[in-house]
């Protein structure tokens, strides 16, 4: 038993280790942006403005998600967390996920397999939604640029499968 506790403290610093630098990766990205786009002595066009805005929205709904995310996981811990569960189609959650990530995968080959006819799920759309996100965006940061992402859907009886597959080096 005591070992077990010994493995939740050490399992609790990793996490609090690695929230703690994802956190700052997107910080650091809205603070130098901001400066950037402040520098009295550097006059930047319209287009460079806009798109150091669309990136700095980017980071700030990143930001958005990881906070969402970490009240998830203090609402599971505490039994707290409701899902909100109804049929939808497996293809209009996907293509939401990759409308919603097209600019942060435009230096890699996204390619979304969805076989045709598939029934409906069943399942809370937010929550799918928000851990496809998630794996799209550690494969993001785990390939390199030009490589190919594939959202990859089965259908295995009564069962749908979705995976996500880089290129990157895994996960022990």
């Amino acid at each position: 038993e005591l070992e077990a506790l010994r493995e939740v403290n050490r399992l609790r610093a990793v996490l609090l280790a690695n929230v703690s630098h994802e956190l700052c990766t997107p910080l650091a990205s809205i603070k130098g942006f901001a400066t950037t786009l402040l520098a009295p002595d550097v006059k930047w066009s319209e287009e460079e403005q806009q798109d150091f805005l669309r990136a700095t929205d980017q980071e700030v709904d990143r930001l958005t998600r990881m906070v969402s995310d970490l009240l998830d996981m203090s609402r599971l811990q505490a039994g707290a967390l409701k899902l909100e569960k109804d049929n939808y189609q497996i293809s209009e959650i996907l293509d939401s996920v990759s409308d919603r990530l097209a600019r942060l995968t435009e230096h890699y080959r996204l390619q979304v397999i969805v076989p045709a006819e598939l029934p409906p799920v069943f399942v809370d759309e937010m929550r799918i939604r928000q851990a496809l996100t998630s794996l799209v965006e550690n494969a993001i940061k785990c390939s390199e640029k030009g490589s190919p992402i594939t959202i990859d859907t089965q259908m295995a009886g009564d069962q749908i499968t979705v995976s996500v597959t880089d290129s990157g080096e895994g996960i022990p």
